[in-house]
């Protein structure tokens, strides 16, 4: 039987089920996770294997990782010799590490004004409604309105709106300053830092790729990586 699933039969078997969650979030399920298998799957997997998760990009990031490492160290210092309350050094790491994604994925940290990083709150929450327990998936009959009725449904699309117009903005963003860089970019210090978005908008733009990558495509495979960057990071 596993030699039929796992060999025989490997295409078959080879998409995951397509999620609630996942296909409200994740713009139809044009991820890298949840796409069915096909060209599109392919394309899309290597370029996170070759473009973004290669050892060369890792590397190329380790600048972020020292600048928020130091600011880590400086607030500690800071709170140390000014205060005598208790620190939470929870908190302190987990900000870190949303931090260090940010900046790989999108170019910037997103604090408010109060500190809070505005796409910790988001990414948050899309996790945990990707992972939360849809009645309408395992009973299609009488589900979908129990998650209407519970505001499931309901909660999926706010978190969709708010994650669509963020990202949006981002790519938008990463356009502009491209745009009005125009010929005065530095071109090895663009290469050296170019985080998520810019590599996406290169490939999109470009011609060296089988598959052309619509905008919602690039925005549900930078989504992925930085859900999946921040899973690494708060689960080591």
């Amino acid at each position: 039987m596993a030699e039929q699933v796992m060999k025989t039969h490997d295409l078959v078997f080879s998409n995951r089920p397509q999620t609630t969650a996942a296909k409200s979030l994740l713009y139809g399920c044009q991820d890298v996770g949840f796409a069915p298998y096909g060209e599109y799957w392919r394309q899309a997997r290597k370029i996170c294997a070759l473009e973004l998760f290669s050892v060369k990009r890792v590397e190329s990031f380790q600048y972020v990782r020292d600048e928020e490492i130091d600011a880590l160290i400086n607030k500690i210092r800071k709170s140390c010799g000014s205060s005598d309350q208790s620190l939470d050094l929870g908190h302190l790491f987990f900000q870190t590490s949303n931090n260090i994604v940010s900046r790989c994925v999108m170019g910037e940290k997103f604090e408010d004004a109060d500190g809070k990083n505005r796409f910790e709150g988001i990414s948050r929450k899309a996790m945990v409604l990707i992972t939360a327990f849809c009645v309408g998936d395992f009973f299609p009959s009488f589900g979908r309105i129990v998650d209407v009725i519970r505001g499931f449904d309901w909660e999926l699309k706010n978190c969709f709106k708010i994650l669509d117009e963020f990202f949006s903005k981002v790519v938008e963003e990463h356009k502009e300053k491209i745009k009005r860089s125009g010929g005065d970019i530095n071109i090895d210090d663009y290469e050296s830092k170019k985080d998520f978005v810019d590599i996406m908008l290169q490939l999109q733009q470009g011609d060296n790729l089988d598959y052309h990558f619509s905008l919602d495509n690039l925005k549900a495979i930078v989504l992925v990586s930085s859900l999946f960057l921040l899973f690494i990071y708060h689960t080591t």
